[in-house]
């Protein structure tokens, strides 16, 4: 979904998604790199000369693989956001841009559109942990349990050397 940087008013603009879009839930997954299965938005769109600031919250429900143990996990990620985009080169330009330490800050946008998918996908790539584990705050496995969780199973029967089996009936007088 594209906003021309025309259509946002003087007073801004909200923007809101409930849930099922398929371009948002597109975004969330590939920056969250699992399969993301609810993403609910509230963005304010404000224009200042010819930079759009983008504030509210964003939140995407996710299934994928814990990173420690592989087993499937239920994790809701996001937050609150406040990002900003500048004019940036002409789409579809390939030619390389040296950033300097304010351009780390902001976001771009071409020919007036700022897509509104690169926009969750930054955001969700910043909100994203380093590492999705199931002991993460707001993360849990599809089973419910954790992987450092204890897993309950039969204890595994002790073999004793058939060379010391005389010495097992032993008692030892303290």
């Amino acid at each position: 979904m594209k906003i021309r940087l025309d259509q946002i008013p003087t007073a801004g603009l909200e923007v809101e998604l409930d849930g099922r879009e398929k371009w948002a839930l597109e975004a969330a997954s590939d920056a969250l790199e699992g399969k993301a299965t609810r993403v609910e938005a509230l963005l304010d769109f404000q224009v200042i000369e010819r930079t759009i600031l983008i504030s509210g919250e964003a939140w995407a429900e996710l299934e994928r693989g814990c990173d420690r143990c592989g087993s499937g996990l239920l994790a809701r990620i996001g937050g609150p956001l406040k990002l900003a985009y500048i004019p940036g080169g002409k789409q579809g330009d390939q030619g390389s841009r040296e950033l300097a330490g304010e351009d780390m800050d902001v976001g771009f946008y071409t020919q007036g559109n700022i897509e509104l998918s690169a926009v969750l996908q930054e955001h969700f790539a910043l909100a994203a942990p380093g590492r999705l584990a199931c002991e993460a705050l707001g993360v849990r496995l599809a089973d419910g349990e954790s992987c450092l969780a204890p897993k309950s199973s039969p204890e595994p029967e002790k073999s004793v050397d058939p060379r010391f089996a005389a010495l097992q009936g032993l008692k030892l007088d303290e």
